[in-house]
């Protein structure tokens, strides 16, 4: 059923809303293994949620065919993307989880919850790869992403307290099993596409000024010069500069409240 929290102006904190950090603008060096990952994975939601939430509320106002095939071209790099961050959960994290606990299945029930909004993403994928120009409609594109938006945040948030419900396992292990994690999703990105959507969508400012994901400060400067121009004429609808600084929508003009 399609959802009916929507306004043409919102910036891209709405319509599906983004999740609370478990530590807030805290150093994470000394926090526990299971809220050090919660809040690293939070800020990995909250930039699913932002590029999910930029594609929403500007698709209605792309009319010129450059316009709509570079959003549409953003759209299919989301789902990649997307489809590559749970991969990466269901093929290495959640299997170092388990083997950490001892625990079959313990995080079974999340790899249950991305079963549910898999055939939404297959008809988001679907759309962004054979409408012709002259086909697009901004309310299709909306009716597909009402189908599965819900659910997928609900999913994106759940994930969360499973996270924060690992407190009870030693923490030095599971920070081994987070960079695990990290280095696997270094050998398998694409840089061209990962690096330049997560900055340009991780909001630095985001409760105040949250803990974000720590990064060598000359990577900036690569995605910014570097990895962003393959794709370039799509990223201009993310929500951030490079460096996490809000900016206007593009084809909107909204900005964050």
């Amino acid at each position: 059923m399609p959802s009916t929290h929507k306004d043409l102006s919102s910036w891209a904190d709405t319509p599906f809303p983004l999740i609370p950090t478990p530590c807030g603008s805290r150093s994470l060096a000394k926090e526990h293994g299971s809220r050090m990952m919660a809040h690293e994975m939070t800020q990995l939601h909250n930039c699913i949620l932002h590029v999910l939430n930029c594609v929403y509320n500007q698709a209605p106002h792309v009319t010129s065919p450059k316009d709509i095939k570079d959003l549409l071209h953003l759209v299919k790099l989301w789902h990649d993307e997307l489809e590559h961050h749970h991969q990466t959960e269901e093929q290495c994290f959640f299997p170092a989880i388990e083997r950490l606990s001892g625990e079959k299945g313990v995080m079974e029930g999340n790899i249950d919850q991305h079963h549910r909004f898999e055939p939404g993403l297959e008809a988001l994928k679907k759309y962004a790869l054979e409408t012709r120009i002259e086909e697009y409609n901004a309310g299709d594109l909306r009716a597909i992403i009402d189908n599965f938006g819900d659910i997928l945040q609900t999913h994106l948030n759940d994930e969360i307290d499973t996270l924060l419900d690992l407190k009870h396992y030693d923490s030095g292990e599971l920070k081994a099993c987070w960079a695990e994690t990290h280095n696997y999703v270094l050998k398998t990105c694409d840089s061209r596409v990962q690096l330049p959507m997560l900055l340009g969508s991780m909001d630095r400012t985001y409760e105040g000024k949250a803990q974000g994901l720590s990064m060598p400060w000359f990577l900036y400067y690569l995605v910014e010069f570097w990895f962003s121009r393959e794709h370039k004429d799509s990223w201009r609808f993310l929500p951030c500069t490079t460096w996490g600084k809000p900016k206007p929508l593009w084809a909107t003009g909204a900005v964050k409240s």
